[in-house]
């Protein structure tokens, strides 16, 4: 087993607990009237989400491409919507499909890389 990949294993995963941490605070954000915060509370959770996927994504099979190709897609929606000041809708596409998407991509990469995380 390769040491160093392990690790960027264990730092990703303690990096998706993060991002999923701030994709809530987005919302609980939108939910208070904050919106000019909760946008830039996605922002700095997508930055995660870029770390992510710069350090998994270049080697990881197709099972978990799927999930980044969604994550990417589904935040092209909440960018447009938070564009249009469309704050219900981002409310709705961040419950509905960014965070499970996000999840499922964190569920992913625990199962793929199962054997990274369990030494």
């Amino acid at each position: 087993m390769d040491e160093r990949f392990r690790e960027v294993v264990v730092r990703t995963k303690e990096l998706g607990k993060t991002v999923v941490e701030a994709l809530d605070h987005t919302q609980r954000l939108i939910n208070e009237g904050q919106f000019e915060q909760s946008v830039y509370m996605f922002e700095e959770a997508m930055k995660g989400y870029a770390q992510i996927e710069l350090a998994i994504k270049p080697s990881a099979p197709a099972e978990l491409i799927v999930h980044f190709d969604q994550i990417v897609k589904v935040a092209n929606q909440v960018v447009a919507a938070f564009s249009d000041q469309a704050f219900e809708k981002v409310k709705e596409i961040m419950q509905l499909s960014m965070i499970p998407a996000f999840k499922r991509l964190d569920a992913g990469i625990s199962e793929v890389y199962q054997e990274y995380l369990t030494h």
